[in-house]
């Protein structure tokens, strides 16, 4: 049932917060050519409880997509109905810009591609402002980024199983130049 998947959610978001020393959000996908499985912890601040929701879009054009928010933001996480979604994990560690696009922005854009591949695409080829990990999982492939304003780094390409925490995976070295200082 619903209930049961959703207590299921709250036990490991509960566990993995305990097992890996605080809050952090935690993805994972796993494919195996036929369908995907793909989840994450979204672990806001206290302050945020009660301000969460679930976004059921259904535009004009495009498809339809479940967004999971809170007040004030665009999206933070999502599934659409094309056949995939879209994850994230901050990367605190790694450099950020005034320029380039939201976290938020990114995420819903990629909801509303027509498939996988563009949704792939637009992750891989935007222009970030932050540091950000997402993971894109389609029935068939998983693709996961780590994005700055810097450039952008695959993680694990072809893989078949993949988790990520807020750490980046690649061996980011912040560079003092990297970052514009606000």
């Amino acid at each position: 049932s619903k209930t049961q998947r959703a207590a299921m959610g709250d036990m490991i978001e509960t566990y993995l917060a305990g097992a890996l020393g605080g809050e952090g959000c935690t993805t994972f996908g796993v494919v195996d050519g036929i369908r995907s499985w793909s989840a994450q912890t979204m672990d806001l601040e206290g302050f945020r409880d009660g301000a969460q929701v679930v976004l059921r879009i259904r535009p004009a054009h495009g498809p339809d997509q479940l967004v999971l928010t809170m007040a004030g933001c665009v999206g933070l996480l999502g599934v659409s109905a094309a056949g995939f979604s879209v994850l994230v994990n901050a990367l605190p560690q790694v450099p950020a810009r005034r320029t380039g696009l939201p976290v938020a922005l990114v995420v819903r854009t990629a909801l509303a591609a027509p498939n996988v591949g563009a949704a792939t695409s637009f992750v891989h080829d935007a222009p970030h402002a932050t540091g950000q990990h997402y993971l894109v999982a389609g029935a068939e492939q998983l693709a996961s980024f780590e994005c700055s304003p810097v450039g952008v780094a695959p993680v694990l390409p072809g893989t078949p199983r993949l988790w990520h925490t807020n750490h980046p995976l690649v061996g980011y070295v912040p560079d003092a130049g990297d970052a514009e200082s606000d």
